[in-house]
């Protein structure tokens, strides 16, 4: 169950200054008593330039800066305080069994912070347009399935931690190269590029195992980038760094599994979409 209170305001001055702001609070029934409030506020501003300064109207049809401040939060799923019994079946008899996971009766909210500025212009009577965004997302105090030794009884148990930054921009450009009474062409090209980094883990871990561990794993390792690949490499010629490869042409692997072979996340995303009408 998850009790609300939100407040909306938002403000507005001669047509070129915007302000709006907003408080949420909520009560999650899945957290525990001491901490089972958190709340995000947020506000953003947007100065319409073109509004602010006629005089730069003409070729510019439109022009606004933005900037954004937030807060988010999240509660975790059901029956993550404390461990219970389940029961099954077996010889006839019904049994229970104690839970392998330790659970945490000091779980916390997690909680998201993000940053954003962006640019919105368009020129010669809205034919072009542009748009660009740069931001930066933090979350942290995220529920984290941390293993532990197997002596212990148990294969994890549930922590709070981390602090995962998502970072980057975004970039998009409008166009009407063609219109006339009977057809018009737009085209829309986008280009974003986004880094998801690893700034803290926990005091009791450095690095998170994502999948694996087999001939190749995926972790998230404190102070990298999230998603790096480990694995047997290939083997190189010490004097010219070429490949080796066995007598039918396939190259040799490395013995060791701990070569870093490159990371999840690609360097950068784009398209361009075109209508024709």
């Amino acid at each position: 169950r998850i009790n609300s209170v939100y407040l909306l305001g938002s403000f507005d001055y001669n047509s070129w200054l915007y302000l709006e702001g907003s408080y949420r609070t909520d009560w999650s029934s899945t957290l525990p008593e001491d901490n089972r409030q958190f709340s995000y506020p947020s506000v953003s501003t947007s100065i319409i330039l073109s509004e602010l300064f006629p005089g730069i109207t003409g070729a510019v049809s439109f022009l606004k800066l933005r900037g954004a401040l937030a807060q988010a939060g999240n509660d975790v799923d059901p029956f993550e305080l404390q461990g219970t019994y389940s029961l099954g079946s077996g010889a006839g008899a019904i049994v229970t069994s104690v839970p392998t996971t330790i659970y945490n009766p000091d779980l916390e909210p997690e909680i998201i912070k993000s940053q954003e500025v962006g640019l919105e212009a368009r020129f010669l009577e809205n034919r072009i347009g542009l748009e660009f965004a740069l931001y930066k997302k933090n979350a942290t105090n995220q529920r984290i399935l941390l293993p532990v030794p197997p002596g212990s009884g148990f294969n994890a148990k549930i922590i709070n931690g981390g602090d995962v930054q998502n970072s980057g921009f975004e970039l998009v450009l409008n166009a009407t190269p063609l219109k006339t009474q009977n057809f018009r062409w737009d085209i829309g090209i986008n280009f974003a590029k986004n880094r998801n980094k690893i700034i803290e883990l926990h005091p009791d871990a450095k690095r998170y195992l994502l999948y694996g561990p087999r001939a190749v794993f995926i972790v998230a390792d404190e102070g990298e980038l999230f998603g790096d690949i480990y694995g047997r490499g290939l083997q190189r010629d010490s004097a010219s760094g070429k490949v080796i490869v066995d007598a039918d042409g396939l190259p040799l692997l490395t013995d060791s599994k701990t070569e870093f072979l490159g990371n999840v996340q690609p360097k950068w995303i784009g398209g361009v979409n075109n209508t024709l009408s």
